[in-house]
């Protein structure tokens, strides 16, 4: 059975998945973070790799129409944000066509940097989908988002007004 755990700290209600561990119950005492499950009971915390191998990981944005059902072009995208190594960005256009673009780490010390990345003019339609996720197990921390959208004067074929 593929299991997966979600956890939110009530501090700042950011909600983090953990998939592919087999445990069914946590607990914090003192400053150690205990897991179980079938095979017993593990002390849990952060760490930069699992055995050696890097940890991949990434978050989703809902699909958005950015309040509007006109076509769009994405202009720019504008990020705060800080990492050790590159990250990547997918942009993903009505679920079939996407772009990826990387984005470099930050020399600025343990501060958030601000990047602005031009997105391609061929990313036109309806409804966009944003992907980022490290490479090579990286660490990183996203601080905002925005994105300049250009709205286009016709509508999505189907769409009834």
């Amino acid at each position: 059975m593929d299991t997966f755990t979600l956890s939110t700290p009530i501090t700042n209600i950011a909600v983090t998945q953990y998939d592919g561990f087999d445990f069914n119950s946590y607990c914090r005492i003192g400053d150690d973070h205990l897991a179980a499950g079938p095979n017993g009971i593990f002390t849990v915390g952060r760490c930069d790799d699992f055995n050696g191998t890097d940890i991949d990981s990434y978050f989703t944005f809902l699909k958005t129409d950015f309040g509007s059902l006109n076509m769009k072009r994405l202009r720019r995208l504008y990020m705060s944000y800080f990492t050790t190594g590159t990250l990547t960005l997918r942009v993903t256009v009505d679920d079939n066509q996407y772009r990826d673009f990387l984005m470099p780490p930050v020399q600025t010390g343990n501060k958030q940097h601000i990047i602005s990345e031009n997105l391609t003019r061929d990313l036109k339609g309806g409804h966009f989908t944003f992907k980022i996720g490290n490479k090579d197990g990286c660490y990183f921390a996203i601080n905002r988002i925005d994105v300049v959208v250009n709205k286009l004067t016709n509508k999505p074929r189907g769409v009834a007004i």
